[in-house]
C-alpha cells in the first residue's frame, strides 16, 4: 500500500548509512590503501545523498574525513574490487561475475541498503482516502475508477487532470467569444482577449504533453532504469519555472519576466539534444535497452515542448504590452 506520509524512509535510509559509516570509520574495514580517508565511490544518482550525509557526519566526527566521488555503479564497484575504495554506491546489484571476481581477489562484498526509491500519491487535504494500492492508483489513471467511494473515499467524482484543463479550455473560450460579442473591446482590451485565446491553446497542450508523461512513467513501472536521471529532471525543474513564469507575466503584464522567461528556453533545448545523444549511444551499444530509451526520449521531447508553449506564452505577453510581435511563435 501506498501511504499519504512517506518521509520516514529518507530518515532510515540516513541513519543506516550514518550506522554503515561509523563502524568502518573505527572498524577500519575498507580496502583502501589510504587509513587516513574513508573512500566512496559509484552511483551517479546516489552521490548528492551521500554526499550530504557524509557532510553531516563529518561535522559531528572531526577526526574523520570521507571523500564522495560519483561515475556510475560499475565504476564504484570495479573500484571496489580493485580495493582503491572502500564503500561503493550502487543503483543495482552486483552481478554474478562482478561477485566471483571480487572473491578471486580477496574481496568479500557485503551489500547494505541504505536508501529506497518510492512514488508518493499526494493527494487534497479534504479527501479522505487513507491509502491506495498500486492496482487501485492504475485504474484511477486509466479512468476505471470514477468515483473515490470505490477506494474507500467519499461520494466525489474523480477529476483527472486531462480532462478538467479540456473543459476549462472550451469554458474560457466561449466566454472570450461572449466577451467581443457583447463589450467589444478595442485596442489593449482586444489584444488581452486575443492574447488569451492563444494561452488556452498553449495550456491544453501542455496537459496534453503532461498526461503523456505520466502515462510513460505507468509503461516503465518498476522496472530498472538503463541510467541514472539527472538531466531529465533539470529538464522538468526549468519547464515548470517558465510555465509559472509566463502565467506570472501575463497576469501582471510584466515584459522584463516575458523577457527573462523566453530566455531559459535555450537552456532546456540544450538539455534535450544532449539527452538525445545520451540515449542514442546507449541504444547502439545495447539493443536491449531501446524501449526504455525510447520512452525516455519522448519525456525529453514532451517536456522540450511544454517549454516551448511556455515560451508561446511569453510572446504573446510582448504582444499584449507592445502591441507588437517582436517574435515568431514555435
Amino acid at each position: 500500500m501506498i501511504k499519504k506520509r512517506m518521509s520516514k524512509i529518507l530518515l532510515l535510509s540516513a541513519a543506516v548509512l550514518v550506522l554503515l559509516l561509523l563502524t568502518l570509520s573505527f572498524a577500519g574495514c575498507g580496502n583502501s590503501k589510504s587509513s587516513e580517508m574513508i573512500q566512496i565511490k559509484g552511483s551517479d544518482s546516489e552521490v548528492n545523498l551521500v554526499q550530504r550525509l557524509a557532510e553531516e557526519f563529518m561535522a559531528e566526527n572531526s577526526e574523520v574525513q570521507i571523500a564522495v566521488t560519483g561515475g556510475g555503479s560499475g565504476v564504484g564497484i570495479a573500484a571496489l574490487i580493485d580495493g582503491t575504495t572502500d564503500l561503493s554506491n550502487s543503483s543495482r546489484p552486483m552481478k554474478g561475475e562482478e561477485v566471483e571476481l571480487a572473491k578471486g581477489k580477496g574481496v568479500e562484498p557485503v551489500a547494505v541498503r541504505f536508501a529506497v526509491d518510492g512514488v508518493a500519491v499526494i493527494l487534497n487535504e479534504n479527501n479522505n482516502v487513507d491509502s491506495l494500492s498500486v492496482e487501485e492508483i492504475g485504474a484511477i489513471y486509466r479512468g476505471e475508477i470514477k468515483n473515490w467511494s470505490e477506494v474507500g473515499g467519499q461520494d466525489e467524482e474523480v477529476v483527472r487532470g486531462d480532462e478538467s484543463i479540456d473543459k476549462l479550455e472550451l469554458e474560457i473560450e466561449e466566454g472570450c467569444l461572449a466577451l467581443i460579442a457583447t463589450q467589444q473591446p478595442m485596442a489593449k482590451d482586444l489584444r488581452k482577449v486575443a492574447t488569451l485565446f492563444k494561452m488556452i491553446v498553449n495550456l491544453e497542450r501542455m496537459a496534453d504533453y503532461a498526461s503523456s508523461i505520466a502515462k510513460i512513467v505507468c509503461r516503465i513501472g518498476s522496472d530498472p532504469l538503463i541510467k541514472p536521471l539527472v538531466d531529465i529532471p533539470r529538464m522538468a525543474v526549468t519547464t515548470q519555472i517558465m510555465v509559472k513564469e509566463s502565467l506570472d507575466a501575463y497576469i501582471h503584464e510584466n515584459l522584463e519576466l516575458a523577457l527573462e522567461m523566453i530566455e531559459k528556453d535555450d537552456e532546456v533545448d540544450k538539455l534535450h539534444a544532449q539527452i538525445f545523444r545520451e540515449l542514442l549511444t546507449i541504444m547502439m551499444e545495447n539493443p536491449k535497452t531501446i524501449t526504455q530509451a525510447t520512452h525516455l526520449l519522448f519525456v525529453s521531447r514532451y517536456l522540450e515542448r511544454i517549454a516551448d508553449h511556455a515560451t508561446n506564452i511569453g510572446k504573446e505577453v510582448i504582444f499584449l504590452v507592445t502591441g507588437e510581435k517582436r517574435y515568431k511563435t514555435k
